[in-house]
């Protein structure tokens, strides 16, 4: 995509500290799927920390598994959030 990269939290692209994105809602309207917790780091719906890399446009390639691959946007593992089809186009 050209132009800004998706916030991992409200899959916007409009301009806003995307690293401290605290929104309940996506940038739609809709319901976000994940937050911060109170350290500032990206879970899912089930408080597991999610990989920040993966989200960003150059992803991840780590094999580790404290690198959690999933969508913070739908929570599939196949890519992040800036390819999301949830996130702003």
């Amino acid at each position: 995509t050209n132009g800004p990269s998706a916030c991992a939290v409200c899959l916007g692209r409009h301009r806003h500290n995307i690293g401290k994105c605290v929104s309940d809602t996506l940038w739609d309207g809709n319901s976000s799927r994940c937050k911060r917790n109170k350290w500032g780091r990206l879970v899912n719906p089930e408080g597991v920390i999610l990989c920040s890399d993966w989200q960003h446009p150059q992803s991840c390639n780590s094999p580790s598994p404290s690198h959690v691959h999933e969508c913070s946007g739908c929570g599939k593992k196949t890519h992040g959030a800036q390819t999301c089809t949830q996130a702003k186009k």
